[in-house]
C-alpha cells in the first residue's frame, strides 16, 4: 500500500462543470472540509503521524469537486519534507515502512488540477491501493473562503476560526470573509501533472532533505533554523 501526502496551497473550483471521479484503486482523503482552509498546524501534524483527522473520505470511483494545487514558499515545501521524515524515521509515528509513504508538492509557479494528479499516480503506481491525503487548503476560487482551520494536539481536534487577508483571526463570527488567495496570479496552470510536481519517497532521505528537491514559487528556499 502507498500513501502520497499533498501538500501546497489547494484551490477548490466550485465553477466546475461536473465532479471528478475518483480512479481505481484510489482513496482520496480531505484534512479539511470543503470551503475551509488549512493550515501549517495541520498539515505538519498529519505529516508527522500525530495528526489523523479527515474530514472527507473519497473511495474509488467516488466523485469529488475539483481543486487546484499551487505552490508554497521554498522554505515551507521544505519543512513539510522534514515533517514527514519525522513521522517515519526519526520519531516514526506512520504505521509501517518510510517505503510506503511519499510527499507531493508543486515546483514554481505551477498549478495543477488534483484530477491529473490522481491519474498520474495511478500510472506511477500502476499496482495495489493507493491512499491520498489532500492536507491543504479547499478555499473556494473566486468566492468568499469560510474558516481557517488549525490542530489542537490537546484535544486533538480541529478549531476554525475566521482571518482577514493578512491570516490575521477576527472578532466577528456573522460573515464569510473574503480568501485571500482567491485573486493569486502568479500560478501557470497546466492540464497534466507530470513534470510540474515533485514526487519523493520518504526513503529517500538525503533527496527529501536537499533544498534543490523542493523550488517554490520563488525558487530553491533555504530550512529554517529555529
Amino acid at each position: 500500500m502507498v500513501t502520497v501526502f499533498i501538500a501546497g496551497h489547494g484551490r477548490m473550483d466550485v465553477g466546475a462543470p461536473c465532479p471528478m471521479v475518483v480512479p481505481e484503486r484510489m482513496t482520496l482523503r480531505f484534512a479539511v472540509p470543503a470551503s475551509f482552509g488549512s493550515s501549517s498546524s495541520v498539515s505538519n501534524s498529519m505529516l508527522k503521524g500525530i495528526n489523523h483527522l479527515f474530514s472527507e473520505t473519497v473511495p474509488a470511483f467516488g466523485s469529488y469537486q475539483e481543486h487546484y494545487l499551487v505552490p508554497d514558499g521554498g522554505e515551507i515545501m521544505l519543512q513539510k519534507a522534514d515533517s514527514l521524515l519525522e513521522g517515519t524515521k526519526a520519531n516514526p509515528r506512520l504505521p509501517g515502512p518510510a517505503s510506503e509513504y511519499w510527499l507531493l508538492q508543486p515546483r514554481n509557479r505551477n498549478a495543477v488540477p488534483l484530477s491529473s494528479i490522481l491519474d498520474y499516480l495511478k500510472k506511477k503506481f500502476a499496482t495495489g491501493a493507493i491512499t491520498v491525503c489532500w492536507t491543504c487548503c479547499r478555499s473556494p476560487i473566486g468566492q468568499f473562503g469560510l474558516l481557517k482551520t488549525t490542530y489542537d494536539p490537546g484535544t486533538n481536534s480541529y478549531r476554525s476560526s475566521f482571518t482577514d487577508k493578512f491570516g490575521r483571526l477576527l472578532p466577528e463570527w456573522d460573515k464569510p470573509v473574503k480568501n485571500p488567495e482567491a485573486e493569486d496570479e502568479y500560478e501557470v496552470k497546466h492540464i497534466l501533472a507530470a513534470g510540474v510536481v515533485t514526487l519523493i519517497c520518504a526513503a529517500e532521505e538525503s533527496t527529501m532533505k536537499n533544498e534543490a528537491t523542493w523550488p517554490g514559487k520563488n525558487g530553491v528556499g533555504k530550512r529554517r533554523s529555529f
